[in-house]
């Protein structure tokens, strides 16, 4: 994962990083998905933990490796420039699509929904109200708390989401005043 930002790129993610909700629009090949991994991988650095979520696998997909290959390479720079890790503790990042993550919380608790004949009932408004109810559960368990909810939470693609999942998504920060929340959509794709 070598591909660096333009200066332009670079301005505007520093723009970005000042603010705590931020939604970023652009249109298909204007390096959205680029960003997410170099906004991921500066969250980390300064040891915040990264919830990122997309809608397809090939997408998630994509996106685990080039995080995976961008942070080896940051742990390696950090290696070679201190020895060992030189105090930087990376966050960490996950990645999964949004039905896995409904689905990852919603068995933390047990009660992951049985998909019926209506699939599209059931990933459309089954399982998000399932994601909510763990999260509130979840929530109110310290450990819980810190092992299972983030301080940033990083959606690609958001134009495939209904509003209310990103709303479910957003209910994955640990500090729901002060978390991170990025969006990156491409409006010309609803």
């Amino acid at each position: 994962y070598s591909e660096q930002a333009t200066e332009m790129q670079q301005m505007m993610m520093e723009s970005i990083s000042r603010n705590n909700r931020v939604r970023i629009e652009g249109v298909a090949g204007s390096v959205k998905s680029r960003m997410v991994i170099w906004e991921a991988l500066r969250l980390s650095k300064i040891g915040k933990s990264v919830a990122i979520a997309c809608y397809n696998d090939l997408l998630a997909e994509e996106l685990r490796e080039d995080v995976e290959e961008a942070l080896t390479k940051e742990r390696k720079i950090v290696t070679d420039k201190y020895g060992r890790d030189g105090g930087v503790g990376f966050g960490k990042i996950e990645v999964n699509v949004y039905a896995d993550w409904c689905k990852k919380y919603a068995k933390a608790v047990k009660e992951l929904p049985k998909m019926g004949a209506d699939k599209s009932q059931y990933y459309d408004k089954e399982l998000p109200k399932a994601f909510t109810n763990a999260q509130t559960k979840l929530f109110k368990d310290k450990k819980q708390r810190e092992k299972m909810f983030f301080d940033a939470v990083i959606i690609d693609e958001a134009q495939d989401f209904a509003s209310e999942w990103i709303d479910t998504l957003i209910g994955l920060l640990r500090d729901k005043e002060r978390g991170f929340a990025r969006v990156f959509y491409d409006p010309a794709q609803r």
